[in-house]
This record gives structure tokens, sequence and C-alpha cells, in this order.
């Protein structure tokens, strides 16, 4: 009896124990299936035809992509494993510097992994400082130059600098004419030195053909390449983020509240690179309810307030705050065919609501009560010394 509960203990046990090595297995399988995936997105290559995107971490402020084998050269060019430079344009013709855009000390690194065979580049853009609005910068991953490519040509077994792909190769003639040489050239002893000259005359003409067609072949896919750079070249468009604590409006916060009170009578804030429309169409005559969905006369609510347009955004001011505290809305939105309507909840837009605290009446009651004291009190002073001199 004891030694049939031990068996099936024992049998329990290992029951538990392979299931919970195929659970940790699965884990395992799942988590590399992603870490490839997730790899696999960040790697410009020529399959890549409309380029990869990428975003910039608003925490550590750090993005990494992976210029592919077949287009391992980064772009701008990097200087000591660094580049200190980016585009401003998709077409990567406009160039800034790191630094001017996100502080000194931003820039890119450049790493090659050390496995054997491996020609890619590991690429860290590393940036002090995020922007205020949401922006783009751009670099190119290209084509190695005189780089050979997979599957190139061969003669007599050696590739030959990556002149023709391995679908377009031409077989080559040397060996089928080496051949033919050993077959008709030393069939017999009474053949004369002239045949054998003629033939390796032959051999030439054949390996030199070969040879030009490869240099046509090369010099027209560079030429090809000259006028269309984009089909050797692969886009990475980095998306920076605008800083979390900046007064922007984004997607991302979808809410943002300021206040004014008796202290701070104006509040400024700006709406984000792909929400900066704002609503409603005439911000500075008309206002939004609390939910952010009615439109109010601006004149009619707040009669001292006015809104401005200045170079950083917007700013709101009320010279003379209302008996009771209220809530107004504006609403920043992406462009629409018509403004007229207010873009809908969880849509793509940020709504900006500004709290209007109540003027405080019994302090400026007190203050006019004080002012009219003042001057009582000393006419009363000067009544009692006409009346009452003083005797010294």
């Amino acid at each position: 009896m004891a030694a049939t509960r031990f068996g099936r203990l024992n049998r329990s046990l290992a029951g538990a124990l392979l299931l919970v090595l195929a659970v940790l297995m699965s884990a395992t399988v799942l988590g590399n299936k992603e870490q490839e995936e997730d790899v696999s997105n960040k790697t410009c290559n020529a399959s890549s035809t409309q380029g990869i995107s990428v975003s910039v971490d608003t925490e550590t402020q750090k993005v990494s992509f992976v210029c592919g084998e077949d287009r391992s050269q980064v772009q701008p060019q990097k200087q000591d494993k660094t580049v200190t430079s980016c585009y401003t344009n998709k077409e990567l013709e406009d160039k800034t510097t790191l630094e001017e855009l996100f502080g000194k000390g931003s820039q890119a690194t450049v790493t090659n992994p050390s496995q054997a065979g491996k020609k890619s580049s590991d690429v860290t853009v590393s940036l002090q400082k995020l922007p205020e609005k949401t922006m783009t910068i751009y670099f190119g991953c290209t084509a190695e130059s005189g780089a050979t490519k997979p599957g190139s040509s061969a003669v007599g077994g050696e590739a030959v600098g990556g002149l023709l792909p391995a679908h377009e190769a031409a077989p080559s003639p040397l060996p089928n004419a080496l051949r033919s040489q050993d077959t008709s050239s030393v069939g017999s002893s009474s053949e004369s030195t002239v045949d054998l000259a003629a033939g390796a005359r032959r051999l030439m003409v054949v390996a030199n053909a070969h040879y030009e067609a490869l240099k046509r072949y090369a010099l027209a896919e560079d030429i090809e390449a000259q006028e269309d750079p984009t089909k050797t070249r692969c886009v990475v468009s980095v998306q920076v983020p605008a800083n979390p604590a900046a007064s922007t409006c984004t997607v991302a916060k979808q809410n943002m509240e300021l206040e004014i009170t008796s202290e701070s009578k104006s509040v400024s804030f700006q709406c984000d690179t792909n929400i900066d429309n704002l609503t409603p169409e005439s911000p500075s005559a008309l206002i939004l309810d609390e939910s952010c969905q009615e439109q109010l006369k601006l004149s009619e609510k707040l009669p001292s307030a006015s809104l401005t347009n200045t170079n950083s955004g917007y700013t709101f001011s009320v010279e003379e705050l209302p008996e009771t505290a209220a809530t107004f809305c504006y609403k920043c939105s992406a462009a629409a065919a018509d403004r007229k309507e207010v873009p809908e909840e969880g849509s793509n837009a940020c709504n900006v609501k500004i709290k209007v605290s109540a003027a405080n009446l019994d302090s400026a009651a007190s203050s006019v009560a004080t002012t009219r004291s003042v001057p009582l009190l000393t006419s009363g002073l000067a009544i009692s010394f006409l009346f009452f001199p003083i005797v010294l």
C-alpha cells in the first residue's frame, strides 16, 4: 500500500513538473517571437519599400532602429560611430544638427554587430530634451558603395563585385570554352602550336565579352540608382513626441486643464502639430461650454475676456473675474473639410479646459471701504483743528 501511494505521488510530481516546464518553454518561445517581430519592424532594408517609422520614448528620450545588411550605410554619414545631424524632410534633402533641435549632447550612435557575416548597423538616437510640439525627423539607410550583393554572379566560381543578381546571372562561358579546347586541341599530337594559339585567343575573346557584359549591367544599374536614389535607400521616420510638461494639448493628454485666478489672469497653450486646428471656428468670439460641445458667445459669458494668437500658440486673458466660477473649453483637432461642427469626443482631438475663478467680492468691498474711509478721517481731523485749537 505504501509503495502504491509513493508511486502515485511520484507520478503526480512528475506531471506537475512537466506542466511547469511546458509553460516556461511556451513563454520563452512567445517572448523570442515578439522580440524577433519587434526587431523586424525596426529594420530598414531593401524590402522596406515604404520605409519604417519609429517613435522616441518620452521617458528615456531614446529610440533605436537597424539598417539591414543590404542597406547598412547610415545617412547622414557618421563620424567615429556618431551621427550628429538628421534630415527634416522625407526626401532627405534638408539637414540640421540634432543639438540645434534637441539640446547639446543629442546624437545618434552607430554600432555593428560582432556576429560573423553580419554587416547591418544598429542605430540609437539619444535626445537631451523633447520639443514643445511633436515633430518628425528622418534618417536614411543606403546600400554600401561597391558592396557585393547577395546572390551575385560568379566567374569561375568567384563573386564578381555583385554586378549581377543570381536570377539574372549568365553562366560563365569559360568552363565550356575550356572543355571545348580540351576536346579540340588535345586530341592528337600532330596538331600544331598555331591551333593552340588560336584556341587561347578564342578563350580571351569569350572572357572579355562576358566581362564587358557585366560592366554594361553595372553601369546601367548605377545610372538607374543616380536617376532614382529611392531604389537604393530606405527612409527611417523618427517621431519625436512633445514634452509632456509643456503647455501643449496633445492626443496623448486628451485633456489639459488651466486656471485663471485673481493672481494670474491669463493662461497660454498651444495645439500639437497633428491637431493644430482650434475649435470653435472663431475662437476670439466664441468659446465652448464645460462639456466642450456647445458653443457660447464669449462677450456674453465673459465680457472682459479675450483670446490672442501668439507665435507660440494662444493666450486667453480675463481682466475682470465673474461673480461665479465657471469652466470653458477650446478644442484642438486635426484638419477637417468642415470646421463648423465640433469634433466628437474620442476623436483625434484634445480639450483645453479653462477654469475661471470667481471674483473675491468681500475683498473688493473691504478695499473700497478702506479707500473711502481715508478721506473721511482726514476731513474729520481738519474740522477738529478748526473748532478745537491746540493749546500749547
